[in-house]
């Protein structure tokens, strides 16, 4: 074997393409945990095309308002859009929650959709921050630190 071909077959440093972007399609369909400072967490399938699920929902809203979305005509168009990923995120991407998975007034938010919007709803920072999550490659690999918010 030549010299070129030899350093083919060498191992080279650090993590291939396929380390960076393939995904463990288990942790997708079943979704992973997500521990946040402050003692809740939540389980979450990924958001946007990898769930079929979210597509379909978030698409069952957009659709009659899409033309006038395209035309610039739908009053509060980002307030509406920010409504319908909610709704998807809550039916679709948060599959459970735990811990200390509680209200203002500590009384347990129930573990539903309504539940999660209104979650969402109150805590946009939450929301932005679970998307970012959800839409990260490296959130469904195996080998990965699930712990968001802490130091």
């Amino acid at each position: 074997m030549n010299a070129a071909a030899e350093s083919v077959e060498e191992e080279a440093p650090g993590p291939s393409p396929y380390d960076v972007f393939e995904t463990d399609p288990d942790l997708e369909k079943n979704g992973v945990w997500l521990d946040f400072e402050g003692g809740f967490r939540l389980k979450c399938r990924p958001a946007g095309e990898d769930n079929p699920d979210f597509v379909r929902v978030y698409n069952e809203l957009i659709d009659p308002v899409r033309e006038a979305i395209n035309l610039g005509i739908l009053p509060d168009q980002d307030e509406v859009e920010r409504r319908f990923l909610i709704r998807a995120y809550s039916e679709t991407v948060i599959l459970d929650a735990d811990g200390n998975f509680v209200d203002r007034k500590g009384k347990a938010i129930p573990k539903t959709p309504k539940g999660y919007a209104k979650l969402l709803n109150d805590l946009p920072r939450l929301f932005r921050v679970l998307r970012r999550q959800t839409l990260a490659i490296a959130t469904y690999r195996v080998e990965h630190d699930k712990t968001v918010g802490k130091g």
